[in-house]
């Protein structure tokens, strides 16, 4: 699950960026999100359970960047921090992609 509440603002003017800069954009950083949303959320049965972790987006420093906490649902059913990392995004093209893109860094 991600969670936007802490820049949904923000949130929203790189979405919007994305959409502008054409599907391929748009898809890459909907891919990076959703990845993001369901980051270790299998259960021992390979079932996927959307709540068993979740993703909280801050804006970052880096234009178009975001960190993050990525957390993890407790036996008690309240969530502790678990790991950080960044949403990063790239401006330019490289050896993976021929277009602007954003890449999940810990």
């Amino acid at each position: 699950m991600i969670d936007t509440s802490n820049c949904t603002e923000y949130f929203n003017i790189v979405s919007g960026y994305a959409k502008d800069l054409g599907e391929q954009v748009a898809a890459n950083l909907q891919k990076q999100l959703d990845y993001l949303g369901s980051y270790a959320c299998k259960t021992s049965g390979n079932e996927i359970d959307p709540e068993r972790t979740r993703c909280i987006l801050y804006s970052d420093f880096a234009p178009l960047s975001f960190q993050f906490t990525m957390q993890k649902r407790t036996a008690l059913g309240d969530y502790v921090d678990w790991f950080n990392g960044g949403l990063i995004f790239w401006d330019h093209a490289d050896n993976d992609h021929d277009h602007p893109h954003w890449t999940v860094h810990t």
